[in-house]
This record gives structure tokens, sequence and C-alpha cells, in this order.
């Protein structure tokens, strides 16, 4: 540092770093992004994991995608603190990481910090001279020689369009938006820009919108119209019957034929950066555009597969492709009804979308729609997953060594063979194993799994193996079902995988695969996929699971699963679907489990049926314990962050679980797990659980005796990973004697798991859990540091009279106070209470013992 600023590093380091945030950019929100040339649209083959796969015809697997990572980087930031020193660095890293904001380096030694384009929050301005471009590149794209004449699923997720006043007045150009947004789904604001309009050059600067809280032209999608809103201010008169003459002649009808339901144009100005290089006009060129011929009103099925139709009865498509063509036949409504007399002067207007009988005032979507879609996630996410717990943990500690984002220890970890050669490619189920091996497999999987997750018969299970076995049949679906239970037995009996193994797993996906689109929808299909869905959740990535489960409640509902079991009849299940009610329940109540923690963890969303009732717990049987999971499963789904509760309602459902009966240890984990996610969001909410802390902590050293029974009993359930490293971090995070006291069996256990399952899984927990530990103890040698230092420098003196100590303080302090001046930000900050207040009540050492 400069030799003027050697008493900066001697300052408390929660002072610098709260300096160092200070100096960072605050506006990070929308900006403007340029659509420059063509070339966005990229093709994409669309693989076996992928739902909507087709295995009958493996050309229609192609999808088009609007690429926005190709749009450039046009929102780039000045963080001048990155190249100051180490400790100013890390807190840049910290903010970059937070905003998602990337580093570039450039070619000429330069480093450039940008953040690519955000869909729910920015905007893709369009010059007049790429209009057209814009509107035709999805069309031209999919005429050219290697995509032509093939079935191609378009996909894109740009929602907002900024465009020139002068384009948005072109009667013939404006009315290309309502069809182009057959290809590009989701697109449903508009930006009319009024005033100066950007130029195109690159650059490091940011250009964002001005003037959304005025009034809004809303259209209403029953009324065929614009109806007229005020907002707190509105545009001079002449501005707003310009901007209503132009909606109305080169809108309505496009919207009315192509019967969107959203559409939100909003007339804002544009907020030019201070670092613009060049000077802009006061407005741009009408661009000439010659007419083309295209379809006033597509079909049916051209919407749906977003194709370009000719308007012909039967059309192109539809006749190329064998569809049925159909056209919407629509009545024209009563004219739109006038606009207001008067208009207050100086504020940009709007157009949105209203829904069917809906009024209301009208919200600017960059402040309002894009921030709440973000704000779901991000509440989702927070909510219930332990990702954000273990990143929040570690960066309070240590920004710059905080582990990333990430589901540590989600499972043990993939089931690989240690020769690493791939399995073959999947065959008959009778030529993989024999008979008598595959009795030994299912007995392991009924010893071991099904007292969990009993959803299977098992005496009919027996029954349909020796007949597999006993008679040439052909190949079915219940196949799935025998594999999935015989690869669930290996990997409950052996630690390390074996061929036969994986060509069990490869057999039943191959099964499942093949039948997922068929007809109907059978028991037999159901219980292979859920079985599929045990072992992606035993042994696979966290989003496969979550597509698998999703797929699996589909399927239930799809047949009629998850009714009221009680009132079931035989009438109203074709015979593919006939069993008990009890089993009924159990196939449910596992799904909904899997698919709800699965979502959770994620921050994505469960399946809700129609009914969206819960299954009844199954009958009690002598060895089963499903019904102990199944009970959780009310409290589980009161968890979603979309259910609003009171905060004294997680104390209750606290206690109400710790109270509750669990017999084995695959049952105390599943409450355990619970138990974890309902503390997690106690202690982010900063509520009072000191009645219930050594109830809490009883039940996570169970936990752990469970999970080292569950190891050497060669259960590898997904919790015997997952539920000891949430521990290690919940005690981290109430950091009390009692909870640092179980820290030690906790990081044993987890280590126990990673020596035995040595996957790269549980090598990743087992060190971020390390870390984790080692960064607590960093921090408090810190902060012991300097308290040391601080009884140190102020012993009492034997006379009254002011130490030559004190009087540098003083000095230091009159400085401290002169540098807080300096910085604008920093002016309201009350130095001497946060010196002598929040660094000690603050401090780690001091929370509880």
């Amino acid at each position: 540092m400069a030799a003027t600023f050697t008493l900066f590093p001697n300052l408390a380091p929660e002072l610098r770093h709260h300096i160092w945030r200070k100096t960072l950019p605050e506006d990070v929100g929308p900006a403007l992004y340029f659509y420059r040339k063509r070339g966005c649209w990229g093709p994409r083959r669309i693989t076996k994991a992928v739902h909507g796969y087709q295995h009958a015809n493996e050309d229609h697997n192609l999808a088009l995608d609007f690429r926005l990572d190709l749009l450039g980087h046009d929102q780039q930031f000045d963080v001048p603190i990155f190249f100051v020193n180490r400790e100013a660095r890390a807190i840049a890293r910290a903010w970059l990481d937070t905003h998602n904001i990337s580093i570039r380096p450039q070619g000429n030694g330069g480093i450039l910090f940008s953040r690519p384009f955000s869909s729910e929050a920015d905007a893709l301005y369009v010059p007049d001279d790429r209009w057209e471009d814009f509107c035709l590149e999805a069309v031209d794209r999919l005429s050219e020689p290697d995509l032509a004449g093939k079935s191609v699923d378009l996909h894109s997720s740009l929602k907002a369009v900024a465009v020139s006043d002068s384009l948005f007045q072109q009667k013939d150009v404006i009315s290309q938006l309502p069809e182009a947004e057959r290809w590009y789904e989701g697109l449903d604001v508009l930006y009319v820009v009024i005033g100066p309009q950007p130029g195109g050059e690159i650059g490091p600067w940011r250009c964002s919108l001005d003037g959304l809280d005025g009034g809004a032209f809303v259209w209403d999608r029953e009324k065929e119209g614009f109806l007229f809103q005020a907002g707190s201010a509105t545009p001079e008169k002449t501005l707003y019957h310009r901007i209503q003459t132009a909606a109305e002649r080169g809108l309505r009808d496009p919207l009315i034929e192509c019967d969107l339901e959203s559409f939100k144009p909003y007339l804002p100005r544009i907020r030019f950066p201070l670092s613009q290089p060049s000077q802009f006009p006061a407005d741009t060129s009408r661009m000439e555009t010659p007419n083309r011929k295209r379809a006033r009103l597509a079909c049916q099925p051209c919407r749906e597969r977003k194709r370009k139709c000719d308007g012909r009865d039967p059309c192109k498509m539809c006749f190329d492709f064998g569809y049925e063509c159909q056209y919407q036949v629509r009545t024209k409504a009563s004219q739109p009804p006038a606009p207001p007399t008067q208009a207050p002067p100086n504020v940009a207007i709007g157009l949105q979308a209203l829904p069917r009988g809906v009024a209301g005032p009208v919200q600017s979507p960059s402040t309002s729609a894009a921030p709440s879609a973000q704000d779901g996630l991000r509440r989702r996410v927070e909510a219930n997953s332990g990702a954000t717990t273990v990143r929040r943990l570690g960066l309070k500690m240590d920004p710059t060594r905080a582990p990333r984002l990430n589901l540590f220890g989600w499972n043990i970890g993939s089931r690989n063979l240690s020769s690493g050669v791939p399995a073959a490619s999947a065959i008959p189920i009778t030529d993989i194993t024999s008979l008598e091996h595959m009795k030994v497999l299912a007995h392991v999987y009924f010893d071991k799994l099904d007292p969990c997750y009993g959803f299977i018969d098992k005496q009919m299970f027996f029954q349909r193996l020796d007949a597999r076995w006993s008679v040439e049949l052909e190949p079915s679906v219940y196949d799935s079902v025998l594999a999935g239970v015989a690869a669930l037995g290996y990997m409950f009996s052996q630690r390390n995988a074996t061929v036969t193994e994986l060509h069990l797993v490869q057999s039943a996906r191959s099964i499942l695969d093949s039948h997922i689109f068929s007809n109907s929808v059978s028991l037999d299909l159901l219980t292979g996929w859920l079985l599929r869905t045990v072992h992606l959740r035993l042994t696979d990535s966290p989003h496969a699971t979550w597509i698998a489960s999703s797929t699996l409640m589909h399927l239930i509902e799809a047949l009629g699963l998850h009714t009221d079991v009680e009132l079931d009849s035989a009438s109203r299940f074709p015979p593919s679907a006939q069993c008990e009610p009890d089993l009924k329940r159990r196939i449910v109540g596992v799904a909904h489990h899997l698919n709800a923690w699965t979502s959770f963890d994620l921050g994505l969303s469960r399946v809700l049926f129609q009914t969206n009732d819960l299954p009844l717990p199954p009958a009690p049987k002598l060895g089963d314990y499903t019904a102990e999971l199944i009970r959780l499963l009310p409290t589980s789904v009161s968890l979603d962050p979309s259910i609003a509760a009171e905060d004294t309602d997680l104390i209750l459902t606290l206690s109400h679980i710790l109270n509750g009966t669990h017999t084995q240890p695959p049952s105390v984990m599943a409450q355990t797990n619970l138990v974890l996610c309902i503390v997690r969001r106690i202690l982010s909410q900063n509520l009072d659980m000191s009645n219930l802390a050594e109830q809490v902590l009883g039940l996570l050293r169970k936990a752990l005796g469970c999970a080292q029974s569950m190891v050497q009993d060669c259960s590898p359930w997904h919790q015997v990973a997952n539920v000891p490293f949430h521990i290690i971090c919940v005690l981290l995070i109430m950091d009390t004697r009692s909870s640092l006291a179980l820290l030690p069996e906790a990081i044993q256990t987890l280590g126990y798991v990673a020596s035995t399952y040595d996957t790269e899984t549980m090598r990743e927990a087992k060190s971020t859990a390390y870390l984790l530990v080692l960064l607590h103890q960093q921090r408090r040698k810190d902060d012991l540091a300097v308290f040391s230092k601080a009884l140190l420098d102020n012993q009492p003196e034997s006379l009254p009279s002011q130490s030559p100590t004190d009087v540098n303080i003083s000095e230091d302090h009159a400085w401290l106070e002169a540098l807080v001046a300096d910085l604008p930000s920093l002016r309201d900050t009350d130095l001497d209470e946060f010196l002598n207040t929040d660094m000690i009540a603050g401090s780690p050492l001091f929370f509880g013992a």
C-alpha cells in the first residue's frame, strides 16, 4: 500500500472488509444487450437422457436453441479494488461470484469484468437494420441443408426485446413481432425506446432503461384491445396518441390472429453510461423493409411446434408429417375503448398484457416481474437446500476459501468398474445372469431395501421371476422390475460394482426408455420407474434424479394411482393397474418422498397433482417401517417455500418430529434429514430453539451411530453420506460447546464413510467438511489474537494520567474518522458504535456456551 495509507491495515478485518465492499459498484441490475448479427441460433442433438427423446426416429431428435451466450459482453463493470491487494481481491471475487460476473482476460493484458445475459432481467436491443434478421433468422436456419425437412424443436429463453420508437411506428415491420414469438418462446415484453437511441459499438459501458413507472396500455386478450391504465405519471398528449395509434394499427390484428395470451410493450428512455465514447443520434433512421408474404393465421399444430405455416388446408408441414391440420376460429370483438381525455406530461407509457377478468396497477417488468422470478428461485433454494447453508457458512468465515455452491455428499457417488471399462450395451435379462443368482440378489433387496421402500409384492415378484426363466417369454416391461431389484441387491451386497451389475442397470434403463412413450401406462412400468429413481438417488446426480422423480409423478397421475385409494373400484382402473390399495399408497408415498426432497435440495418445483392429496400411511406389517417414512411426508411438504407459515410453526414442527417413533437406521436417517432441514431454517431466522437443543443433539448423535452401522452392514443409503456432512455444518452454525463436542464424532463418521466408499463424491464431501472446520478454527484463532492484543495493549496504569498509548489511540481514531468522512458511502456509519459494540457482540466466541 501507499505510504500515506499505512494505518489502514491496522483496522479490524470487519471494518476493512466493510470499506472494501462500499467501493464496489451498486448498479448491477437489468441492462441492455445488443443484437448485432445473425448466428445466435444453433442446432443441438437431443440425447437419450433428455425427456422427449424419440427412439422410433433418430432424425427427429434435433433442437434449435437461441444461444444467449453468443450475444457478447455488453454489461461490463469497473472493479478497481480487484487490483489493490490480496484482501481486496478476495472481497471483489466474492462480489463477482454473487452477481454472476465473470473475469475474462484480454489480449492486451487487461481484464474484463462482464455478466452474461440474464433472461429474467435483461433486454435485447434490436437495431432497425437488424429487425428482419432477428425475426426471420430461426426460419431461415430451419431451411438450411442440415435441418431442412426434419422435425426440430425450437427453444429460446429470451423474454424482453427493445426497439426504437421509429421502428415501432412502421406497421408492416412491427406486425412481424407476434409471429416471431413462435420462434422466441416466452417473449412477451417489448421496450419501445423513445428519445436518443444507442449505437452498436462494443465497449466497457452499460446501458439501462428509465421511465418505466408511467401509465400503460394493457393488452386485454378477451376484449382484443388495449386498455389504458395511468401510472404515477403519464407522457405528453402528443406522444400518448402517437403510441396508441401505432399499437392499434401495428399490433392489434397480429395479436388476435396469433392468439397471444401475454404481451407487454413498455416505453422507456435509455439511461446512457458516463463512459460512452460515441455520440448517439437523436433518432434512428427508418429502415426500408420489403413486404414479405406470410400466413396471417397459423394452424394449431404449427403453433404448438413453432413451425412456419403457409396458411393452407392442410398446410405443407402437416401434410409432410401427417399431422391433423386444424385452424382455431375466432370472432372479432368490439372496438377497443377510447383513451382518456387528458394525460399529464413528462413520463413514458407502457403496454402490457392483462389476464382475463383482471384489472390492476401496472408494474415495470424490470423492477417487478424479473426480480420476483429470481427471488422465487433464490427463496426456494435457500429455504430447504443444504447447499446454500454450506456456501454461506464458508463465506462468513473466509470469503476467499469458501466452498462453491454445490450439494456435497448428496450420496456415496456413482458405481463404476475399478478398471474403468464401461459396461456393454443392454442385453436380455436372461442372458445376464442365472435364476439362482437373481434369487440371491432379490433376497438381499427384500431384506435391506423393501422394509423401508416396501412397494413390491414379494410373493408375486418371485412367481414372475420363476416364470421368466422357466418359459421362453418375450421380453416385457416387467423385466425392468426384475433388473432393478437385482441391481439394487448387488449394490447392497457388494461394495464395488461388477460388470453384471452394470448390465442389469443398463437393461432396466433400456426397457423403461423404450416403454415410456407407449400409449398406455401400466403398474409394471410404474414400479420399474420407481426402482430406477431409487437407484439414481443412491448413485447419480441431483438433476438426473429430479427429472426421473418428476417423470415418475406424471406416470402416477396418468395411471390415476394418486386418487382416493380408499374408494377405488376395480372398474376405475385397467387390468394393468389393478393392485391392492395398500400397495398403491406405498408406491405414491415413496414417489412423493423422492420427488419432494430432490426438489427441495435443488430449489426446483415438485410435481403437484390436481387433487393435491397426500396418500394415507400404509397398513403396518411385521418387519416393515415404510409407514414411518410416509408419516414424515405431510411435514416435509409443509416446508415448501410456496406455503406461508409463521415462525413459531417451525419450533412446533421440530418438536413434533423429534418426538416421532423411528425404529430402524434408514428411518432414523430420514427423520434426521427432516430435522436438519428445519433446524437450518430456524437458525437462518435467528429463532430461539434452546429448549430443544439437547434433544436435537441427541438425535444427531443417534444418526451418526446409524450411519456407521449402515456402512458396516453394506447398506449404502444416500443418507450415510448426506446426513453426517450436514450434521457437521449444523454443528458449526450452532457454535455452542455442546454442539462442538459432537463435532469429532461427526468428522470421524464422515471419514469412515469416505474410506469405505472411495468415490470422487465422497472425497469431495470429506475435504469440504475438513475445510469448513479448518476455517472455523482459523477464525477462532484470529479472534483470540484480537482479544489478546486488546488486553495486552490496554493494561491499566498505576497513575490515572493519560498514557502515550491513549494519545496514539486518539490520533488513530481521528485519522479513521477522517478516512470515513472521505468515503461518501460510509458517512452515515457510527464508528464508535462499530468499534466498541459490534466487534464484541458479533464475535463467535460469545455465542453461547
